[in-house]
């Protein structure tokens, strides 16, 4: 099914993994614009699985089967179709030069030597084994194709092997620090069974590591998302976690969900923009979707997000009894139909934290320890805290069409709070407050 929003265009097909949600859907939401991919340009070195020349990765006829065992730095690796092994990462640093791993696709996969279209990643995805390991600072993995806010696998130009219980860990267990690992355009459904599911993790007894991001994939019935760790009070800095779907947030009563985690070392500027969480999946409730688990969230900004219908048990926003959540600013999120054990949709122990511009909707609105607020719209909500600026009342559901999952809002709100530059685009671009009115929630109207 297709909709139309304005000149926005929403195709829906949801995930036969969300039980209430019909059994063929994607989001797909045009006009978003994630942070640039990396593209088949510099010094290029081509591999595809079915070529069958000399090998030597310098054309398309003569492409590298796999990705060499000792990949070369300040080259771009370009990948076509087909089935590749999983990997470790190794190669020495040299500088700050990086190494991508990206897809070819249809307009962008170098010189045509070779080079048919039936072989862009944007037409049948390239598939990887289940487990990926960088030892060393500096790579980009990136599948370049797809749409943003989709839940149809296919559509993304990567796609791990599903039933994977970790995806990516980052370093080693000497204890070394990396730096600068992106991973992109990547489908990845995680096993069903109850054991830890990590998506990206740092080695157990590893460094602190900085500058990893994580954009424009899909990620189903996974536990944590991003979680630190190796021992030791150095933090892990400048993560980001951006344009993301996350499916079916696995939690158990052994395996507890927290889907971006601070567990051993501490975060430092975390990001978590324009993603779109939806469900759970286990038989309890997560910790918290961002969390302080059993280290401190400090200084995080979390903004543009849409929530739905997710359980939790500390809170969606949260830190926990080992540790605090301190100066996070979260900003024009929209909060849906989503319950927590505490009542609280952001919650302490910590210290500074500002929640403002936010959106909660037919849910308990309890505010716990630790946090300022002011500028949010309490719609259906129960134990709603008063505001100087707050919003609240009305009937109904203020979005255009929550059962096709179009969060859109079908009015404006009342005036939010104008923040500064870094928060005036939605995730669809939009610029807030160019009509006169910064609304409140992830999406701008109209």
């Amino acid at each position: 099914m297709i909709l139309r929003c304005s000149s926005l265009i929403l195709a829906v097909l949801l995930s036969a993994q969300i039980p209430t949600a019909p059994t063929n859907v994607v989001v797909i939401v045009d006009g978003i614009v994630p942070a640039p991919s990396p593209l088949c340009t510099g010094t290029l070195r081509y591999v595809r699985q079915a070529a069958s020349g000399s090998a030597n990765g310098l054309d398309w006829t003569n492409a590298f089967t796999d990705i060499p065992s000792s990949p070369v730095r300040g080259v771009t690796y370009c990948v076509a179709t087909g089935n590749y092994a999983s990997r470790t990462f190794s190669t020495a640093v040299s500088g700050t030069t990086p190494i991508s791993i990206v897809g070819a696709t249809v307009n962008d996969h170098g010189p045509a030597t070779g080079w048919s279209d039936a072989f862009g990643v944007d037409v049948t995805q390239a598939t990887w084994g289940a487990s990926f390991t960088f030892t060393t600072s500096n790579w980009v993995f990136d599948g370049v194709a797809g749409p943003v806010w989709s839940t149809t696998p296919s559509q993304y130009g990567f796609k791990i092997a599903d039933g994977s219980s970790g995806a990516f860990q980052i370093g080693a267990a000497s204890g070394s620090s990396i730096t600068s690992i992106t991973i992109g355009h990547v489908a990845s459904l995680a096993t069903a069974n109850d054991t830890e599911k990590l998506f990206l993790q740092g080695a157990t007894q590893g460094g602190a590591h900085s500058f990893i991001t994580i954009r424009h994939s899909l990620l189903n019935r996974w536990q944590n998302c991003m979680m630190t760790r190796g021992q030791g009070g150095v933090s892990s800095d400048d993560w980001v976690f951006e344009y993301n779907v996350v499916l079916n947030n696995s939690s158990t009563s052994a395996n507890h969900g927290e889907c971006l985690n601070p567990n051993e070392r501490p975060m430092n500027r975390l990001v978590a923009r324009y993603n779109w969480w939806k469900g759970n999946s286990g038989n309890a409730g997560l910790t918290g979707i961002i969390v302080a688990n059993n280290s401190d969230n400090n200084n995080g900004q979390f903004y543009g997000n849409v929530i739905d219908t997710v359980s939790t048990g500390n809170g969606i926003i949260t830190g926990t009894s080992q540790g605090n959540m301190n100066n996070a600013v979260v900003y024009n999120n929209t909060f849906i139909n989503s319950t927590t054990a505490t009542m609280d949709w952001v919650n302490g122990p910590g210290s500074g934290n500002l929640a403002q511009n936010n959106i909660v909707y037919n849910m308990d609105a309890s505010i716990g320890s630790g946090w300022a607020h002011d500028y949010n719209w309490y719609r259906a909500t129960t134990n709603t805290p008063v505001e100087a600026h707050g919003q609240s009342g009305g009937s109904g559901s203020p979005f255009v069409n929550l059962a096709t999952f179009n969060y859109h809002l079908i009015a404006a709100t009342n005036a939010g709070l104008t923040l500064s530059s870094l928060f005036t685009t939605d995730a669809d671009s939009k610029t807030r407050g160019s009509d006169g009115v910064w609304d409140r929630g992830a999406l701008e109207f109209p």
